[in-house]
């Protein structure tokens, strides 16, 4: 019976342990992601204090949220509710979209988005990037929608988004992207829609019509 009591006490402490031990690494990932939704609002050009966001309109950042329309189906879902309404969308709260429209970033910027991971949609355009930051933007698995218009990427940068399979919509107008990257694009399983305007007319018309063609 003394032995019963002591193995029980032992798989107690490590089923504590174990928790607390998640516990921490979760709440430790909740600070990451406060800090960088903090540094993209710096970097959009507002505050850090998020009192101040609530007087902008069009927010850099987006939240998914759980209302009426769309409410919470699981345990882990109602928590995570319960989590942003007292605690803050910008610790708990699963990011799904960023804006940094005409930013005047550099390529160590976007080192943020690695504490996104569930980041859908990424608007840079005429942001201050180049070839470079598409590798931070290549690690976002979940992104579908990204524009990187009016930014001098060239078809270097086009080919470091290659793994972004979920990719459906991406904005290159105003790019230095050419149609050498046309197998880039057609190798992207989801990709239906390529804004491509004011390009070379002969990249523009071959990336639309090469990325649209039937049987993709």
């Amino acid at each position: 019976m003394q032995w019963k009591l002591r193995f029980s006490l032992r798989t107690w402490f490590l089923l504590f342990t174990v928790v607390a031990l998640a516990s921490f690494w979760h709440l430790g990932g909740a600070v990451r992601q406060k800090q960088a939704v903090g540094r993209v609002h710096l970097l959009a050009g507002y505050g850090m204090n998020p009192d101040e966001w609530a007087n902008f309109t069009k927010r850099p950042v987006q939240f998914d949220v759980y209302d009426q329309a769309n409410p919470p189906q699981t345990l882990g879902e109602r928590v995570q509710q319960q989590l942003c309404q007292y605690i803050g969308y910008e610790y708990f709260g699963t990011v799904s979209e960023i804006s940094l429209t005409d930013a005047p970033l550099e390529a160590d910027d976007l080192t943020l988005l690695a504490e996104l991971p569930d980041l859908r949609s990424l608007n840079l355009t005429g942001a201050s990037i180049d070839d470079d930051a598409m590798v931070h933007v290549a690690r976002c698995k979940s992104l579908e929608k990204l524009s990187i218009a009016y930014t001098p990427i060239t078809d270097e940068g086009c080919k470091r988004l290659a793994s972004l399979a979920r990719l459906q919509e991406l904005d290159i107008r105003g790019t230095r992207i050419s149609a050498a990257s046309l197998p880039v694009l057609q190798a992207m399983p989801n990709l239906k829609q390529v804004k491509a305007e004011h390009l070379d007319i002969r990249d523009a018309r071959g990336l639309r019509q090469g990325v649209v063609s039937p049987g993709r």
